[in-house]
Protein backbone atom coordinates (compact mmCIF):
# COMPACT_ATOMS: atom_id res chain seq x y z
CA UNK A 1 0.00 0.00 0.00
CA UNK A 2 1.22 3.36 -1.30
CA UNK A 3 2.12 6.47 1.32
CA UNK A 4 -1.30 8.35 -0.12
CA UNK A 5 -3.00 5.22 0.15
CA UNK A 6 -2.01 4.77 4.09
CA UNK A 7 -3.10 7.93 5.01
CA UNK A 8 -6.64 8.28 3.42
CA UNK A 9 -7.26 4.95 5.01
CA UNK A 10 -5.85 6.25 8.45
CA UNK A 11 -7.68 9.77 7.75
CA UNK A 12 -11.24 7.48 7.52
CA UNK A 13 -10.36 5.90 10.79
CA UNK A 14 -9.64 8.90 12.47
CA UNK A 15 -12.61 10.36 10.80
CA UNK A 16 -15.33 8.48 12.56
CA UNK A 17 -14.39 9.74 15.80
CA UNK A 18 -13.79 13.34 15.14
CA UNK A 19 -15.92 14.10 12.59
CA UNK A 20 -19.28 14.99 14.63
CA UNK A 21 -17.06 17.35 16.85
CA UNK A 22 -15.75 19.20 13.67
CA UNK A 23 -19.80 19.08 12.37
CA UNK A 24 -20.88 20.97 15.72
CA UNK A 25 -18.32 23.95 15.04
CA UNK A 26 -20.31 25.02 12.15
CA UNK A 27 -24.66 25.55 11.50
CA UNK A 28 -26.76 22.86 10.22
CA UNK A 29 -27.69 25.09 7.37
CA UNK A 30 -24.22 23.82 5.24
CA UNK A 31 -23.53 22.79 1.88
CA UNK A 32 -21.50 19.66 1.25
CA UNK A 33 -18.67 20.24 -1.88
CA UNK A 34 -16.66 17.37 -3.03
CA UNK A 35 -12.97 18.24 -4.42
CA UNK A 36 -10.82 15.05 -5.22
CA UNK A 37 -7.54 17.06 -4.67
CA UNK A 38 -5.48 19.97 -3.81
CA UNK A 39 -6.04 20.89 -8.00
CA UNK A 40 -10.40 20.45 -7.74
CA UNK A 41 -9.59 22.66 -4.21
CA UNK A 42 -8.02 25.74 -5.82
CA UNK A 43 -10.59 25.41 -8.52
CA UNK A 44 -13.44 25.29 -6.06
CA UNK A 45 -12.20 28.52 -3.97
CA UNK A 46 -14.03 31.08 -5.96
CA UNK A 47 -17.42 29.13 -5.36
CA UNK A 48 -16.23 28.64 -1.77
CA UNK A 49 -15.63 32.20 -1.38
CA UNK A 50 -18.75 33.70 -2.85
CA UNK A 51 -20.74 31.04 -0.58
CA UNK A 52 -19.35 32.25 2.86
CA UNK A 53 -19.78 36.21 1.42
CA UNK A 54 -23.44 36.22 -0.41
CA UNK A 55 -25.02 33.31 1.75
CA UNK A 56 -25.90 32.23 5.09
CA UNK A 57 -24.56 28.49 4.06
CA UNK A 58 -21.40 26.56 6.06
CA UNK A 59 -19.29 24.43 4.07
CA UNK A 60 -18.13 20.74 4.57
CA UNK A 61 -15.63 20.33 2.21
CA UNK A 62 -14.90 16.85 1.13
CA UNK A 63 -11.44 14.82 -0.30
CA UNK A 64 -11.27 11.95 -1.63
CA UNK A 65 -6.69 12.59 -1.52
CA UNK A 66 -4.66 13.56 1.31
CA UNK A 67 -2.91 15.89 -1.11
CA UNK A 68 -5.59 17.87 -1.24
CA UNK A 69 -6.99 17.42 2.81
CA UNK A 70 -3.53 17.63 3.82
CA UNK A 71 -2.36 20.80 2.19
CA UNK A 72 -5.67 22.78 1.81
CA UNK A 73 -5.94 26.75 3.37
CA UNK A 74 -9.21 26.93 4.58
CA UNK A 75 -11.22 30.38 4.77
CA UNK A 76 -11.12 31.05 8.35
CA UNK A 77 -14.97 30.94 9.14
CA UNK A 78 -17.54 28.46 8.13
CA UNK A 79 -15.64 25.28 6.62
CA UNK A 80 -14.68 22.43 7.64
CA UNK A 81 -12.82 19.24 5.99
CA UNK A 82 -13.24 16.04 5.84
CA UNK A 83 -12.51 12.87 3.76
CA UNK A 84 -15.04 11.55 1.20
CA UNK A 85 -15.55 7.86 2.00
CA UNK A 86 -15.49 5.41 -0.74
CA UNK A 87 -18.32 4.89 -3.34
CA UNK A 88 -19.82 2.00 -1.05
CA UNK A 89 -23.43 2.23 -0.67
CA UNK A 90 -23.55 1.58 3.48
CA UNK A 91 -20.58 3.95 3.75
CA UNK A 92 -21.82 6.86 1.89
CA UNK A 93 -25.42 6.65 3.08
CA UNK A 94 -23.93 6.72 6.61
CA UNK A 95 -21.74 9.70 5.68
CA UNK A 96 -24.76 11.79 4.03
CA UNK A 97 -26.96 11.35 7.08
CA UNK A 98 -24.14 12.37 9.59
CA UNK A 99 -23.37 15.69 7.23
CA UNK A 100 -27.24 16.12 6.29
CA UNK A 101 -26.31 18.88 3.67
CA UNK A 102 -29.21 20.83 1.86
CA UNK A 103 -26.97 21.07 -1.54
CA UNK A 104 -24.01 18.94 -2.77
CA UNK A 105 -21.82 20.84 -4.95
CA UNK A 106 -19.04 18.56 -6.90
CA UNK A 107 -15.94 19.69 -8.69
CA UNK A 108 -14.93 19.11 -12.38
CA UNK A 109 -15.36 15.16 -13.55
CA UNK A 110 -16.42 13.09 -10.30
CA UNK A 111 -18.74 10.49 -10.77
CA UNK A 112 -19.70 8.38 -7.28
CA UNK A 113 -22.50 6.43 -8.43
CA UNK A 114 -24.12 5.63 -5.35
CA UNK A 115 -23.33 8.66 -3.92
CA UNK A 116 -25.54 10.08 -6.73
CA UNK A 117 -28.32 7.45 -5.79
CA UNK A 118 -29.01 8.45 -2.14
CA UNK A 119 -28.39 12.41 -3.55
CA UNK A 120 -31.74 11.94 -5.84
CA UNK A 121 -33.54 9.30 -3.36
CA UNK A 122 -33.21 11.91 -0.47
CA UNK A 123 -34.01 14.90 -3.23
CA UNK A 124 -30.94 17.03 -2.30
CA UNK A 125 -29.79 19.55 -4.85
CA UNK A 126 -26.84 18.71 -6.27
CA UNK A 127 -24.42 20.42 -8.63
CA UNK A 128 -21.54 19.71 -10.85
CA UNK A 129 -19.57 22.29 -12.20
CA UNK A 130 -16.60 22.90 -14.40
CA UNK A 131 -16.74 19.84 -16.13
CA UNK A 132 -15.26 18.72 -19.34
CA UNK A 133 -17.21 16.00 -21.20
CA UNK A 134 -15.44 14.51 -24.49
CA UNK A 135 -17.17 11.54 -27.27
CA UNK A 136 -14.60 8.88 -25.49
CA UNK A 137 -16.11 9.41 -22.13
CA UNK A 138 -16.44 6.08 -20.83
CA UNK A 139 -20.51 6.66 -19.94
CA UNK A 140 -20.91 8.52 -23.90
CA UNK A 141 -19.63 5.34 -25.40
CA UNK A 142 -21.38 3.56 -23.56
CA UNK A 143 -24.94 5.07 -22.78
CA UNK A 144 -26.34 2.72 -20.48
CA UNK A 145 -29.41 3.42 -18.57
CA UNK A 146 -27.58 2.81 -15.22
CA UNK A 147 -25.55 5.79 -15.95
CA UNK A 148 -28.47 8.32 -17.34
CA UNK A 149 -30.91 7.46 -14.48
CA UNK A 150 -27.33 7.99 -11.94
CA UNK A 151 -27.12 11.45 -14.14
CA UNK A 152 -30.27 12.29 -13.24
CA UNK A 153 -29.56 13.34 -10.02
CA UNK A 154 -28.11 16.46 -10.62
CA UNK A 155 -30.13 19.89 -10.63
CA UNK A 156 -27.73 21.52 -12.97
CA UNK A 157 -24.58 20.36 -14.49
CA UNK A 158 -22.08 23.15 -15.09
CA UNK A 159 -19.79 22.76 -18.18
CA UNK A 160 -16.46 24.64 -19.79
CA UNK A 161 -17.90 24.58 -23.12
CA UNK A 162 -20.27 23.92 -26.06
CA UNK A 163 -18.64 20.73 -26.71
CA UNK A 164 -19.07 19.64 -23.22
CA UNK A 165 -22.68 19.78 -23.50
CA UNK A 166 -23.34 18.65 -26.51
CA UNK A 167 -21.37 15.23 -25.78
CA UNK A 168 -23.20 15.55 -22.10
CA UNK A 169 -26.96 15.94 -23.31
CA UNK A 170 -26.83 12.38 -25.07
CA UNK A 171 -26.83 10.80 -21.97
CA UNK A 172 -28.13 13.81 -19.56
CA UNK A 173 -31.71 14.76 -20.03
CA UNK A 174 -31.04 17.88 -17.03
CA UNK A 175 -30.13 21.37 -17.27
CA UNK A 176 -26.71 21.93 -18.43
CA UNK A 177 -25.04 24.99 -18.34
CA UNK A 178 -22.22 26.69 -20.57
CA UNK A 179 -20.25 28.43 -17.45
CA UNK A 180 -16.64 28.54 -18.35
CA UNK A 181 -14.12 27.54 -15.99
CA UNK A 182 -13.50 28.67 -12.58
CA UNK A 183 -10.02 28.54 -12.45
CA UNK A 184 -10.38 31.52 -14.51
CA UNK A 185 -11.64 33.40 -11.62
CA UNK A 186 -9.15 32.26 -9.11
CA UNK A 187 -5.69 32.52 -11.20
CA UNK A 188 -7.15 36.26 -11.59
CA UNK A 189 -8.13 36.44 -8.21
CA UNK A 190 -4.13 35.45 -6.93
CA UNK A 191 -2.83 38.08 -9.43
CA UNK A 192 -4.78 40.90 -8.12
CA UNK A 193 -3.19 39.77 -4.68
CA UNK A 194 0.27 39.22 -6.18
CA UNK A 195 3.26 41.96 -5.86
CA UNK A 196 4.39 41.66 -9.25
CA UNK A 197 7.94 41.33 -9.35
CA UNK A 198 9.32 40.94 -12.42
CA UNK A 199 13.22 40.00 -12.05
CA UNK A 200 15.60 42.31 -14.14
CA UNK A 201 17.65 39.06 -14.94
CA UNK A 202 15.43 37.21 -18.07
CA UNK A 203 13.83 34.34 -15.91
CA UNK A 204 12.34 30.61 -17.10
CA UNK A 205 10.28 28.94 -14.15
CA UNK A 206 9.69 25.41 -14.52
CA UNK A 207 6.29 24.36 -12.92
CA UNK A 208 5.18 21.31 -11.61
CA UNK A 209 7.75 19.02 -13.36
CA UNK A 210 8.30 15.05 -13.83
CA UNK A 211 11.37 13.49 -14.97
CA UNK A 212 10.10 13.08 -17.66
CA UNK A 213 10.25 16.48 -18.59
CA UNK A 214 14.21 17.13 -17.71
CA UNK A 215 15.56 16.22 -21.50
CA UNK A 216 13.18 19.44 -22.68
CA UNK A 217 14.30 21.48 -19.78
CA UNK A 218 17.86 20.70 -20.28
CA UNK A 219 17.98 22.32 -23.77
CA UNK A 220 15.98 24.92 -22.60
CA UNK A 221 18.59 25.70 -20.08
CA UNK A 222 21.43 25.09 -22.74
CA UNK A 223 19.81 27.37 -25.28
CA UNK A 224 19.20 30.09 -22.35
CA UNK A 225 22.56 30.44 -20.24
CA UNK A 226 22.33 33.86 -19.89
CA UNK A 227 18.41 32.69 -18.21
CA UNK A 228 17.95 32.65 -14.40
CA UNK A 229 16.25 28.98 -14.58
CA UNK A 230 13.79 27.53 -11.50
CA UNK A 231 12.53 24.41 -11.48
CA UNK A 232 9.44 23.54 -9.10
CA UNK A 233 9.00 19.47 -8.57
CA UNK A 234 5.68 18.24 -9.06
CA UNK A 235 6.92 15.52 -6.92
CA UNK A 236 8.95 16.77 -3.70
CA UNK A 237 9.73 13.73 -2.21
CA UNK A 238 13.85 14.16 -0.78
CA UNK A 239 14.51 11.24 -3.46
CA UNK A 240 12.46 13.18 -6.59
CA UNK A 241 14.19 16.43 -5.84
CA UNK A 242 17.61 14.68 -5.51
CA UNK A 243 17.26 12.81 -8.77
CA UNK A 244 16.33 16.53 -10.19
CA UNK A 245 19.74 18.30 -8.90
CA UNK A 246 22.01 15.48 -9.71
CA UNK A 247 20.33 15.17 -13.47
CA UNK A 248 20.55 19.10 -13.95
CA UNK A 249 23.42 19.90 -12.10
CA UNK A 250 22.21 22.43 -9.81
CA UNK A 251 21.06 23.08 -6.03
CA UNK A 252 18.07 23.13 -4.56
CA UNK A 253 16.17 25.94 -2.67
CA UNK A 254 13.26 27.26 -0.50
CA UNK A 255 12.74 30.63 -2.51
CA UNK A 256 13.83 32.32 -5.64
CA UNK A 257 14.57 35.50 -3.64
CA UNK A 258 17.99 36.74 -4.92
CA UNK A 259 18.92 33.72 -6.48
CA UNK A 260 20.58 33.65 -9.97
CA UNK A 261 21.17 30.18 -12.20
CA UNK A 262 19.79 27.27 -11.65
CA UNK A 263 18.15 25.73 -8.98
CA UNK A 264 15.27 23.25 -7.80
CA UNK A 265 12.62 25.23 -5.84
CA UNK A 266 11.29 22.10 -2.78
CA UNK A 267 8.66 23.80 -1.53
CA UNK A 268 4.45 23.77 -1.79
CA UNK A 269 2.46 26.62 -2.55
CA UNK A 270 4.88 29.39 -3.37
CA UNK A 271 4.01 28.35 -7.73
CA UNK A 272 1.18 29.96 -8.31
CA UNK A 273 2.84 33.31 -7.14
CA UNK A 274 6.09 33.34 -8.47
CA UNK A 275 5.14 32.96 -12.06
CA UNK A 276 4.94 36.56 -11.40
CA UNK A 277 8.63 37.15 -11.56
CA UNK A 278 9.17 34.98 -15.06
CA UNK A 279 9.42 36.08 -18.76
CA UNK A 280 8.44 32.05 -19.86
CA UNK A 281 7.04 29.53 -18.50
CA UNK A 282 7.99 25.76 -18.60
CA UNK A 283 4.68 23.70 -17.22
CA UNK A 284 5.11 20.03 -16.44
CA UNK A 285 3.31 16.77 -17.57
CA UNK A 286 3.18 16.88 -21.34
CA UNK A 287 5.47 13.82 -21.23
CA UNK A 288 3.29 11.55 -18.84
CA UNK A 289 -0.50 11.69 -17.79
CA UNK A 290 -1.06 15.69 -19.35
CA UNK A 291 0.10 19.16 -18.33
CA UNK A 292 -0.64 20.48 -15.09
CA UNK A 293 -2.30 24.12 -14.60
CA UNK A 294 -1.10 26.38 -16.97
CA UNK A 295 -3.60 29.35 -16.43
CA UNK A 296 -1.32 30.19 -13.24
CA UNK A 297 1.73 30.98 -15.39
CA UNK A 298 -0.81 32.23 -18.32
CA UNK A 299 -2.79 35.36 -16.60
CA UNK A 300 1.03 36.88 -15.44
CA UNK A 301 0.83 37.45 -19.50
CA UNK A 302 3.86 35.08 -20.35
CA UNK A 303 4.21 32.40 -23.08
CA UNK A 304 4.17 28.85 -21.90
CA UNK A 305 5.82 25.84 -23.16
CA UNK A 306 4.88 22.43 -22.44
CA UNK A 307 4.70 18.42 -23.58
CA UNK A 308 2.57 16.84 -26.46
CA UNK A 309 -0.17 15.59 -23.96
CA UNK A 310 -1.99 18.37 -23.45
CA UNK A 311 -5.51 17.25 -24.93
CA UNK A 312 -7.41 17.29 -21.94
CA UNK A 313 -6.44 20.87 -21.13
CA UNK A 314 -9.19 23.26 -23.34
CA UNK A 315 -7.32 26.45 -22.13
CA UNK A 316 -4.13 24.66 -23.74
CA UNK A 317 -5.47 24.30 -26.98
CA UNK A 318 -7.36 27.82 -27.05
CA UNK A 319 -3.86 29.55 -26.03
CA UNK A 320 -2.22 27.21 -28.76
CA UNK A 321 -4.70 28.63 -31.38
CA UNK A 322 -3.62 32.19 -29.97
CA UNK A 323 0.33 31.55 -30.37
CA UNK A 324 0.65 32.33 -26.75
CA UNK A 325 1.31 28.86 -25.67
CA UNK A 326 3.55 26.05 -27.32
CA UNK A 327 3.49 22.20 -27.51
CA UNK A 328 7.12 20.45 -28.02
CA UNK A 329 7.47 16.83 -28.72
CA UNK A 330 11.04 16.80 -28.62
CA UNK A 331 14.21 18.91 -27.74
CA UNK A 332 14.51 20.04 -31.73
CA UNK A 333 11.04 21.50 -31.45
CA UNK A 334 11.97 24.14 -28.60
CA UNK A 335 14.98 25.79 -29.93
CA UNK A 336 12.98 27.51 -32.86
CA UNK A 337 10.37 28.22 -30.06
CA UNK A 338 12.56 29.85 -27.31
CA UNK A 339 14.04 32.12 -30.54
CA UNK A 340 11.07 33.61 -31.68
CA UNK A 341 9.90 34.12 -27.58
CA UNK A 342 13.46 36.21 -26.78
CA UNK A 343 12.06 38.73 -28.86
CA UNK A 344 10.87 41.85 -26.94
CA UNK A 345 8.13 42.77 -29.80
CA UNK A 346 7.08 38.77 -29.77
CA UNK A 347 6.91 38.96 -25.71
CA UNK A 348 4.63 42.57 -26.30
CA UNK A 349 2.21 40.64 -28.94
CA UNK A 350 1.69 37.94 -26.27
CA UNK A 351 1.36 40.27 -23.66
CA UNK A 352 -1.62 41.83 -25.13
CA UNK A 353 -3.43 38.59 -26.26
CA UNK A 354 -3.52 37.43 -22.66
CA UNK A 355 -4.45 40.22 -21.23
CA UNK A 356 -7.41 40.30 -23.51
CA UNK A 357 -8.07 36.34 -22.65
CA UNK A 358 -8.51 36.74 -19.23
CA UNK A 359 -10.06 40.46 -19.62
CA UNK A 360 -13.05 39.21 -21.71
CA UNK A 361 -13.76 35.90 -19.68
CA UNK A 362 -17.30 36.65 -17.92
CA UNK A 363 -17.29 35.11 -14.75
CA UNK A 364 -17.96 31.46 -14.34
CA UNK A 365 -18.26 31.53 -10.40
CA UNK A 366 -21.19 34.36 -10.83
CA UNK A 367 -22.93 32.31 -13.94
CA UNK A 368 -22.77 29.06 -11.45
CA UNK A 369 -23.57 30.72 -8.20
CA UNK A 370 -26.58 32.50 -9.56
CA UNK A 371 -27.83 29.62 -10.56
CA UNK A 372 -27.09 27.25 -7.53
CA UNK A 373 -28.49 29.88 -4.91
CA UNK A 374 -31.30 31.22 -7.13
Amino acid sequence: MDTKTKKRFKGLSDQKKSLDLRLSTISKKRILLHCASLGEYEQALPIINWVIDNTEFDICISFFSPSGYENCILPEVRCIKCYLPFDRNYDMKSFLKKINPQKVIITKNEWWWNMLKILKSNSISTFLFSSTIRKNHYFIMIPLSFFKKRLSAFSSIFVLNAASKESLSTVCSGNIVVSGDTRKDQVVSIRSSTSINKKSEPTVIYGSVWLSDLPIIKEMISELSNFNHFVYPHNLTPENVNSMCTELNCNNRHSISHLSGTFIIDSMGQLKRDYSSAHIAYIGGGFGDGIHNILEAAVYNIPTIFGPRYYKSEEAKELIQMKAAYSVANINQVIPILQKLCTNEYQEEINLKLNDYFSASKSATEIICSEIFQ
